[in-house]
């Protein structure tokens, strides 16, 4: 399980970093985490399969929810 910031920065598309991350370990189970939900390379790395998205600031309850789902996924 992988929590992945969605502002990475340095104009590194997430879509392009899910991606790869996904033909490299297509069992990788990824959560993103974004501080809002309406942008365009967010859609494109859910397209790639992310697995979930937790907003910021974060809620106990559902960051563990994503998490626990994830992890019911992989076993």
């Amino acid at each position: 399980i992988i929590l992945l910031e969605a502002r990475i920065g340095g104009g590194v598309s997430i879509a392009r970093v899910v991606g790869e991350i996904k033909s490299l370990k297509p069992h990788i189970h990824i959560i993103l985490c974004v501080d809002f939900i309406a942008n365009d390379d967010i859609i494109k790395a859910a397209e790639y399969g992310v697995d979930d998205i937790v907003r910021k600031p974060y809620n106990k309850t559902g960051l563990l929810r994503a998490i626990r789902n994830a992890w019911i996924q992989t076993v």
